[in-house]
C-alpha cells in the first residue's frame, strides 16, 4: 500500500484549486475541464489540485498556461506553488483580480458561514491546499461529533 504523500517527503503547496474557483469555465466540472484542456489525466489533475502529488515541470507548465489564458493574466510559478505555503501575493483574490470573495468551502449547504471562517474577511484567504481553514474546519467537526 502507498504511504500518504506527506509521509514520503516534503509537500508541495499549491493554489491551483483556488485559481480555478476564480475562473468561471472551471467553477463547474473544473478538474475534468482542466484535464481536457491540458492533456493531463483527470486523476493527475485531481491529485495536483488536492496537493497529493508533486507535478513534473511539464504538467505544471501546461496547467499554469491554461489557467493564465483563462484568467487573462500572468501567473508567476512562485504564486502558484510553494514549498512553505507562503506566496509573494498572500491573498488569492488579489492575485487573480477578484473583488475579495470567500471560497465555497467557507459556507455550509444552507449558505451560512462555517465557524472556522467566521472571522475571515472576503479576500482574506491564500487559496493554498493546506490553508488553516481546512484544519480548523476538520477539528471543529470532530469536536461537534465528539471524536476528539
Amino acid at each position: 500500500m502507498n504511504a500518504p504523500a506527506q509521509a514520503r517527503g516534503p509537500r508541495l503547496h499549491n493554489r491551483i484549486g483556488a485559481i480555478m474557483a476564480h475562473v468561471p469555465s472551471y467553477s463547474c466540472k473544473g478538474p475534468s475541464r482542466l484535464a481536457a484542456a491540458t492533456g493531463v489525466s483527470l486523476s493527475a489533475v485531481s491529485r495536483l489540485i488536492h496537493g497529493r502529488t508533486i507535478p513534473t515541470a511539464s504538467v505544471l507548465t501546461r496547467v499554469v498556461t491554461v489557467l493564465e489564458l483563462a484568467l487573462g493574466r500572468r501567473l508567476p510559478l512562485d504564486e502558484v506553488i510553494s514549498l512553505t505555503g507562503k506566496y509573494p501575493t498572500r491573498n488569492i483574490c488579489k492575485l487573480v483580480g477578484c473583488r475579495n470573495c470567500l471560497p465555497d468551502r467557507a459556507f455550509d449547504n444552507d449558505g451560512v458561514r462555517k465557524v472556522a471562517w467566521r472571522l475571515k474577511r472576503g479576500g482574506d484567504w491564500t487559496g493554498d491546499v493546506a490553508e488553516q481553514g481546512y484544519e480548523e474546519e476538520a477539528n471543529f467537526t470532530k469536536e461537534v461529533k465528539g471524536d476528539v
